[in-house]
């Protein structure tokens, strides 16, 4: 898949956090491109989420394909809480009557429908993308480096470049 040159904005991730700043972005008439290091599905660990990711999965538009996905419903959680060696134990429906539960979600499958709901949104999702290097210019363009895993390299030019790569912090 090519990529423009330039854009208003260029996400670096396609994970949760990359997949929705590009979704909410891309609604509101962004012109954008998502760059994501590896293809989707993707390895990575489960993940358990709470009821306040509820309402943003909602506003996203994927609440009703996360529940058809079949993901095991979470009712509560227990915590060990800064320097306190007892746990502390909660249900949810005690803290969120609209959201009494949420979910222990697969990520490979998880990610893949965030990503692909950006897609649907208007993001251009570059799989298979990674960026080498990210040069901000204060007061002017951004700039941002790829290589495709074929080796293509390029360039893209953007307003913002938000940084959603998680642990690899490609900005950070």
């Amino acid at each position: 898949m090519s990529v423009a040159a330039n854009y208003d904005a260029v996400v670096i991730g396609g994970g949760p956090g990359g997949s929705t700043a590009a979704t909410l972005l891309a609604r509101r008439g962004w012109r954008l491109a998502l760059l994501e290091r590896e293809r989707f599905p993707r390895p990575h660990v489960g993940e358990s989420l709470l009821p306040a990711s509820m309402p943003v999965l909602e506003e996203l538009g994927v609440l009703a394909e996360i529940e058809q996905a079949g993901f095991p419903k979470k009712w509560g959680a227990t915590m060990l809480w800064g320097r306190e060696p007892d746990p502390w134990s909660w249900y949810f429906s005690e803290t969120n009557r609209t959201y009494p539960h949420a979910y222990q979600v697969w990520r490979p499958t998880f990610d893949k429908i965030l990503l692909d709901n950006a897609c649907s949104a208007g993001a251009h999702v570059c799989e298979g993308y990674s960026v080498t290097s990210v040069e901000i210019r204060p007061g002017d363009t951004n700039s941002l480096a790829y290589r495709t895993r074929d080796g293509a390299a390029g360039t893209i030019e953007a307003d913002w470049i938000i940084d959603a790569s998680g642990q690899s912090a490609i900005v950070g």
